[in-house]
């Protein structure tokens, strides 16, 4: 979203509030703005993920009244990476199971869960503090869901499925041990 001049950029910006989070996104905005950034308004997942929050839970409101005034886009969601999305783009709700695996440039980490967003969220801090048992922090990953299933005594059956289906065309599965 654009604004003509930087003085107007920061009278509407003032309009959010005196809050933190809203100081925090202001002096983000007039930096990108300053450096002629195009894309000077930090989209709130960005900001979410950069202030390390979980979910935007106490700042919602900040980016509701952000919509409000016009600064952001309407569609911008206001959810951390810390949310997951399935191959079709939507957010994995909690206490969803089924098959998932963790795919970096190595090779992919195959599990299953009867919480689909808390595990992932699990290997994601592993990952990030670097003390995941087969991934690396320094290694890039992507979540991805490989099925959903209602029926949880499936769960195992169908791990095992997807684990050798991956063994069987010659991708390097980290946690192979356990299909073989």
């Amino acid at each position: 979203m654009k604004v003509k001049t930087l003085e107007r950029a920061i009278m509407d910006l003032k309009k959010v509030g005196t809050g933190s989070s809203a100081a925090v996104y202001m002096t983000w905005t007039r930096l990108r703005l300053a450096k002629g950034d195009p894309d000077y308004y930090p989209h709130p997942k960005e900001f979410i993920d950069a202030l390390g929050y979980k979910s935007a839970t106490g700042i919602g409101s900040m980016f509701k009244h952000l919509k409000k005034v016009g600064l952001i886009p309407e569609d911008y969601s206001c959810h951390s990476s810390s949310f997951f999305l399935d191959h079709l783009g939507n957010q994995i709700k909690v206490g969803s199971s089924g098959i998932y695996c963790i795919k970096t440039s190595f090779g992919v980490y195959i599990g299953l869960s009867k919480d689909l967003n808390a595990r992932l969220r699990s290997h994601d801090r592993q990952i990030k503090k670097g003390t995941h048992r087969y991934i690396g922090r320094e290694e890039e990953t992507k979540f991805i869901i490989l099925e959903h299933l209602s029926d949880n005594s499936l769960l195992v059956e169908r791990e095992r499925f997807w684990a050798l289906r991956a063994i069987d065309k010659g991708v390097n599965v980290f946690n192979e041990e356990n299909f073989t």
